[in-house]
């Protein structure tokens, strides 16, 4: 009615574990949807969510949601200290469920949220980067993340030669983006930072 081409939305999956509500949201023109995963099993995704039962539904949704194979469906994580040891346990829980998009986040500060735990879930990047090294994210069909590209520098030939990677960012908005990034000095010859939005 609105001639909408895009309908979309950012979801723990708790609501498609429900048959009904899935054959009507897809109905209602649903087209693209963004699974939040932030764990492999129920003992950190339940409770990141602080709710019993969370990963058990999130997993129940993914199963009834991707039979339809209307628009696209991604997996979101969000990197923080319950669960960046677990990023390739995540990968391939994401592979068993034929997930084919995956964008990793950096965790960003949220001042205007006095109950946000940035301090005490934030993770430092040189902690992260070992463990994005063991990730395989040239299997995805696409693939993105919000992390300074040096800390996939292992897969530079990839991510150079392979529109998947952050596919959605143009130039434009790469450099639209970088109102919200830092650069050190080691970036200062990187060879990655042409395409990248910086350490935010």
């Amino acid at each position: 009615e609105n001639n909408y081409t895009d309908i979309s939305v950012i979801t723990n999956g708790r609501m498609f574990s429900y048959p009904d509500f899935c054959r009507k949201i897809i109905s209602a023109g649903l087209n693209f949807i963004i699974f939040s995963i932030h764990g492999h099993e129920p003992a950190t995704n339940d409770a990141i969510y602080r709710t019993k039962g969370a990963h058990e539904q999130l997993i129940a949704g993914i199963k009834k949601i991707i039979p339809y194979k209307k628009g696209e469906a991604w997996a979101t994580t969000v990197v923080n200290k319950m669960n960046f040891t677990c990023l390739e346990k995540i990968q391939e829980l994401l592979f068993s469920l034929k997930m084919p998009r995956w964008r990793i986040e950096h965790l960003t500060q949220n001042e205007h949220n006095p109950h946000y735990r940035y301090k005490e879930l934030a993770v430092r990047l040189i902690e992260i980067k070992p463990y994005l090294d063991q990730l395989k994210i040239f299997k995805f069909r696409k693939f993105g993340s919000s992390l300074p590209r040096c800390c996939f520098h292992k897969k530079e030939k990839f991510i150079d030669s392979n529109p998947a990677f952050n596919y959605y960012l143009t130039q434009e908005e790469t450099e639209k983006n970088r109102g919200h990034g830092t650069f050190l000095t080691p970036c200062k010859n990187c060879l990655q930072k042409p395409n990248c939005t910086g350490i935010r």
